[in-house]
């Protein structure tokens, strides 16, 4: 009887004691060190100014959440945006998070607004003339003595 109740107490502060660690470790993951790489990726990408708020992370479910995104016009047009939204969530792979690899398995936008915007010559304010060629790359590099590693995220058009 009292073998089985040290088991239970046993067993009751492992599960408390793993709660707690994974209610701890978003925390402890700071997502916002990445926010320069992305905005020069995606300034790159659309030849357009790019604002992004706080980033964080989640586990349940495991996601990435993103607080603000905007796409600024180009310079041709008026002062404001193409998309603004006011949160994402980016639900993730965990399987593919092992092998290093960012897979997004499911992708919400809460408040997205989209100004389309044509100009009298054609163009519109979303299209992206000159657009810069590089690879599909994108390299996270944050080296600690903890960490000595990069991530890379390589991105491929959708079908």
């Amino acid at each position: 009887m009292a073998i089985r109740r040290n088991t239970a107490l046993i067993v009751a502060g492992i599960l408390l004691a793993l709660a707690a660690l994974l209610s701890v470790v978003p925390a402890l993951i700071n997502l916002d060190r990445y926010r320069g790489p992305i905005i020069s990726y995606l300034q790159q990408k659309t030849g357009k100014q790019v604002e992004l708020g706080r980033l964080a992370l989640t586990f349940f479910p495991l996601s990435i959440q993103v607080d603000g995104l905007g796409v600024k016009n180009p310079p041709l047009f008026p002062r404001g945006y193409v998309v603004q939204v006011a949160r994402i969530d980016a639900g993730l792979d965990a399987a593919a998070l092992l092998h290093r690899q960012v897979v997004i398995k499911s992708l919400v936008l809460d408040h997205p607004l989209i100004h389309l915007i044509s100009d009298p010559d054609g163009p519109w304010n979303f299209e992206n003339p000159h657009p810069q060629s590089s690879p599909n790359v994108l390299t996270f590099c944050h080296p600690t003595p903890r960490a000595p590693f990069c991530s890379k995220l390589t991105t491929s058009p959708v079908n």
